[in-house]
């Protein structure tokens, strides 16, 4: 049981890694240097895959919490805290004033000056450390137990 439950949590963290790395780290920045992309249909592209990304990454979320409820190792939790804390801090704080700015320049408008891009983005790379450092986690504890 121990084993199912880790696996399913691995697979999900790696899983959520690989989507964070293909969204935010690949797609984003590639999608800015298409030649006949505007900046405002980019942004709208944007502003949609990221309010459904954050969905997703909520339903991950749950997910893993139903399986550490089943096997929670020592360690887990904490880990787990600390993920919630950064999309909290990403859903609530930061998407909605990206969100804003977004429909801004979609209006023609100047968006609000501020860092809120650099910030997502530090946050985005911190979660998906913690994601990587949690399966790995799980890894060296499947191995212990072997």
């Amino acid at each position: 049981m121990k084993s199912n439950s880790t696996h399913m949590a691995m697979l999900l963290l790696l899983i959520w890694a690989g989507m964070i790395l293909g969204i935010s780290f690949l797609a984003t920045p590639v999608k800015f240097t298409a030649p006949c992309l505007t900046l405002s249909v980019g942004v709208d592209v944007g502003r949609h895959v990221f309010a459904v990304f954050d969905k997703v990454q909520w339903l991950i979320i749950a997910l893993l919490v139903l399986v550490s409820l089943r096997y929670s190792p020592s360690g887990m939790i904490r880990w787990l805290a600390l993920i919630v804390f950064m999309q909290i801090m990403q859903s609530a704080w930061l998407l909605p004033i990206l969100n804003q700015q977004a429909l801004d320049i979609i209006a023609g408008q100047k968006p609000q000056v501020g860092h809120f891009h650099a910030i997502y983005g530090v946050i985005e790379l911190c979660k998906l450390l913690t994601v990587l450092a949690l399966a790995w986690f799980l890894l060296s504890l499947e191995e212990c137990n072997s």
